[in-house]
């Protein structure tokens, strides 16, 4: 009787590993609502607010990827890591489900290093912590973001272009250098500085 248990027991855990998965049904639209879709060339989420063109009432404001709008046209303003936001200007949500609209953002990654040479010189190699870095406009004629990098590999999240970034490290042999950014949509442009200091000891 024991073994009938057991191999029922088997037989029900067998037939539950190898049931089909389920699929998961889109999120339903609202009544009245069409959806506004981000396409962000891979960024997995965005600040945006969405204005109406007639009233320049904002409409709503959210993070993520998509939003419900009733028919009409639309100013879309989204949030990058510079002082200036994309924004695009006349976006109509008509009567089609899905309004797809293309973002004109791309990202690049920066890590900072420094090389310490000793007496001796072996060099060892640590990550710099909390650098400070500017963002420039390729002409080096306007600052367009600045702070400290608090983590050892920091992504921004800036409009499509060209720019100059700054990274000031005090106490270095080089102090400051410069890297140009060439940021393009779908894209992660990779920044690497490295810096070198004279260990006294």
């Amino acid at each position: 009787m024991r073994k009938g248990c057991m191999l029922a027991v088997f037989l029900v855990v067998g037939c539950a590993a190898f049931e089909p998965a389920r699929e998961v049904s889109p999120p339903q639209i609202p009544a009245g609502k069409r959806m506004l879709v981000l396409d962000s060339g891979g960024i997995e989420s965005l600040n945006f607010a969405v204005f109406d063109r007639k009233t320049n009432e904002k409409v709503l404001e959210t993070y993520g990827l998509t939003a419900y709008l009733s028919p009409g046209t639309y100013r879309i303003v989204i949030q990058t890591d510079l002082d200036q936001p994309v924004v695009i200007d006349s976006v109509e949500i008509a009567e089609a489900e899905e309004m797809h609209v293309r973002v004109p953002l791309g990202q690049f990654l920066i890590t900072v290093y420094e090389d310490i040479l000793d007496q001796q010189g072996n060099v060892s190699k640590r990550i710099t912590p909390h650098p400070r870095f500017s963002i420039y406009d390729y002409e080096f004629r306007k600052v367009l973001g600045k702070g400290t990098i608090l983590s050892p590999v920091k992504r921004y999240i800036v409009p499509v272009g060209d720019y100059k970034v700054s990274i000031y490290l005090p106490g270095t042999n080089e102090g400051r250098i410069v890297r140009i950014a060439e940021v393009r949509f779908g894209s992660v442009y990779p920044l690497t500085f490295r810096f070198s200091t004279t260990s006294r000891e």
